[in-house]
């Protein structure tokens, strides 16, 4: 990934923290008669923070739309050691999901990871959006082979897209 990605420098989640938010999730969705809440995990690279960070301020304040965030943001890494430590705790992270955004803007340079939570996403079942950055019009073709949407950097784009794929 290359400096300061998610996936390096200190770490304070350990896997087993990780299992108990896959654990949580699972109580949380027993609930029923309670507003969806849309799990979703936003595939980023900590180069991008600022995208990430916009992405969830558009998610914080859409209208009538609620959701967890499962991400791994860079206050928030996970505590791992080794790669298959790392493979591990992006399942648990992934696991309890109802969605994966893939911000396509940033696929190209950081295609190792974000592709491997694509794989982790597509093995898990998760339906996947991705969202095309302002500006642009091309999505790289591994994003757009395997995406159930597309959408441009809008929120009412990606909140609709998340709730038709969530249905599903």
């Amino acid at each position: 990934m290359g400096g300061g990605g998610p996936y390096s420098g200190p770490s304070s989640r350990t896997t087993e923290e990780s299992e108990e938010i896959f654990k949580s999730a699972i109580e949380e969705a027993k609930h029923a008669g309670v507003p969806k809440k849309h799990r979703i995990f936003i595939s980023h690279a900590w180069e991008y923070g600022d995208d990430y960070r916009r992405m969830e301020k558009m998610l914080d304040e859409a209208s009538d739309f609620d959701y967890a965030d499962y991400s791994v943001p860079e206050h928030d890494p996970l505590h791992t050691k080794t790669k298959k430590e790392l493979i591990d705790a992006l399942y648990n992270q992934i696991r309890p999901t109802n969605v994966v955004i893939v911000l396509a803007g940033m696929y190209v340079p950081y295609r190792e990871w974000i592709q491997k939570e694509i794989d982790i996403a597509l093995e898990l079942g998760k339906p996947i959006i991705g969202v095309v950055p302002w500006g642009s019009t091309k999505v790289p073709r591994a994003i757009q082979d395997v995406a159930d949407e597309i959408v441009g950097w809008n929120t009412r784009s990606i909140t609709d897209a998340i709730r038709r794929v969530s249905k599903q």
